[in-house]
């Protein structure tokens, strides 16, 4: 990436301007389905629903095992192409992630006071989003590594977007 822009190339000024754009524009339409949900929940129903968010986070941190910093490793220092990486990392996107899905829904009927009144059909929802996150993750870092950081952001934004739709349907 060139630093003047000269030769059809985009300069470091202009992807910084697009990705705090997209940042910001991701903040507010995140923003809307918290208050969405906080205003027709209640607060004992947001706590209720944020819950499960919490505990499939916490899994995500767990599952990911530092693929990150492998990725990075693995293309700096041994030369693996991104394609090689991108399929590696969805096989282990949905492996690590289908055990936290499972640890996810295996701890709600070992633990049923720990997850209280929570619905079984939230908690699996819930859960089957940390594989799905996990790839978006490993995705986003193999996106950077490639110099295309502004994908990500427009990945984000849209996912947002669809969320906020359903949301309000």
């Amino acid at each position: 990436m060139n630093q003047s822009g000269q030769d059809g190339e985009r300069s470091v000024a202009s992807d910084a301007s697009w990705v705090f754009g997209l940042r910001l524009f991701e903040y507010a339409v995140g923003f809307v389905p918290t208050v969405l949900i906080s205003r027709w929940l209640g607060p004992v129903g947001r706590g209720l629903f944020y819950f499960p968010i919490a505990a499939a986070s916490v899994l995500t941190m767990v599952c990911n095992l530092g693929l990150t910093q492998g990725n990075i490793y693995m293309l700096g220092s041994e030369g693996r192409s991104v394609e090689d990486l991108s399929a590696q990392n969805g096989l282990l996107a949905l492996t690590a992630g289908g055990f936290g899905c499972l640890a996810m829904i295996g701890a709600a009927f070992l633990l049923p006071r720990l997850f209280g009144d929570i619905r079984m059909s939230l908690i699996a929802i819930t859960a089957l989003t940390v594989p799905v996150i996990l790839h978006r993750l490993f995705s986003a870092n193999l996106l950077t590594l490639k110099g295309e950081v502004r994908r990500q952001f427009v990945a984000n934004v849209s996912g947002g977007v669809i969320q906020m739709g359903a949301l309000i349907c």
